[in-house]
């Protein structure tokens, strides 16, 4: 049951305010999607004629400060806990809206696993402009600017732009260091660089260092594992084995130092790992899927998962994707 209203933009019925159809109680507000010349058109001519997308959120709390103010727009009394679900985000992926400094709807407004379990995704030199949830951002600051920073080429990452629409999309975010090392050491730690010993490329990070995966499993009973490029052990390369310094991960059996191959291939009698080139591809005909870099790390995942179910432990992965990563070359025609 929906009931239109002020919020944020103004007094525009694409604005809806979400009532509970069973005891008419306040739930949530959200802007009604389906129509973005509507919202653009609001957004970019109203408050005055000043472009006001900031004001204009995928969802926003003045909804619930209007109805406080206007008994008549909706029930004033505060939303007890409603088994009616929320409306659920979209089954395919759609291109997000301008990310705003308010967080976006999550699918709950809780998590559902307490504690939950976590998966951090990480990629490799991976440019936003690459990225499909990104563009409609990108489209709308180079029509402000008059430029063009999304270029010719658009890359369709479906599977990205659902995590972005189920979750939040980030316009400001900043690294401690633009080097590989000293930044995963940061994001590891939670400490500047030159307090972890790898405060360059192929430093070695100190094996007195705390992680979060340390934290969580000795504390919070997490099982906790690491799969995918390090670059935290130095010089080694691919660095498959690093005795002594698992810094709280249970299980790294597919964890390396450094490295960009494009196949991996796990021997059924030990635990030995092998890396392939590009050059290799034709030795896993058929089953490409099975060997590919990421699509590896991300089923070796998927058995962690298994390990931490039957265990009854919540789960914190690091997927650490090598790709995408490749060699900067300028090429001169003429």
């Amino acid at each position: 049951m929906y009931s239109y209203g002020r919020c944020g933009c103004g007094d525009d019925p694409m604005y809806s305010i979400l009532v509970s159809a069973v005891d008419l109680v306040y739930q949530k507000c959200a802007w009604l999607r389906g129509d973005e010349s509507r919202q653009n058109h609001w957004c970019d001519t109203h408050n005055n004629g000043r472009i006001v997308r900031e004001g204009c959120r995928v969802s926003c709390n003045a909804c619930l400060d209007y109805v406080t103010m206007n008994p008549s727009a909706a029930p004033t009394k505060s939303p007890p806990p409603s088994s009616t679900p929320s409306r659920s985000p979209t089954s395919t992926p759609t291109e997000s809206l301008k990310p705003s400094q308010s967080p976006s709807e999550n699918p709950t407004s809780t998590p559902t696993i307490s504690p939950p379990n976590l998966i951090m995704i990480m990629t490799d030199e991976h440019n936003y402009r690459t990225l499909g949830c990104y563009r409609k951002y990108l489209r709308s600051i180079s029509q402000r600017n008059q430029t063009n920073v999304w270029g010719k080429n658009w890359v369709y990452t479906p599977n990205i732009d659902r995590l972005s629409e189920e979750g939040a999309l980030f316009s400001n975010f900043y690294t401690v260091a633009p080097l590989c090392t000293p930044s995963r050491a940061s994001f590891m730690s939670g400490l500047y660089p030159s307090f972890t010993g790898a405060d360059a490329n192929t430093a070695v990070m100190n094996v007195d260092v705390i992680t979060f995966a340390k934290i969580l499993k000795e504390q919070e009973n997490y099982f906790t594992s690491y799969m995918g490029k390090w670059h935290l052990s130095g010089d080694a390369k691919p660095g498959w084995n690093d005795p002594g310094r698992d810094f709280g991960f249970d299980r790294s059996r597919f964890k390396f130092n450094r490295g960009h191959w494009k196949y991996f291939e796990a021997s059924k009698d030990s635990w030995e790992v092998y890396e392939h080139t590009i050059d290799d591809e034709g030795r896993f005909e058929g089953r490409l899927e099975e060997h590919y870099a990421t699509d590896f790390l991300f089923d070796r995942g998927v058995d962690d998962i298994d390990v931490a179910l039957e265990k009854n432990r919540p789960f914190a992965m690091v997927l650490s994707i090598p790709d995408p990563h490749g060699e900067c070359m300028n090429i001169q025609f003429n």
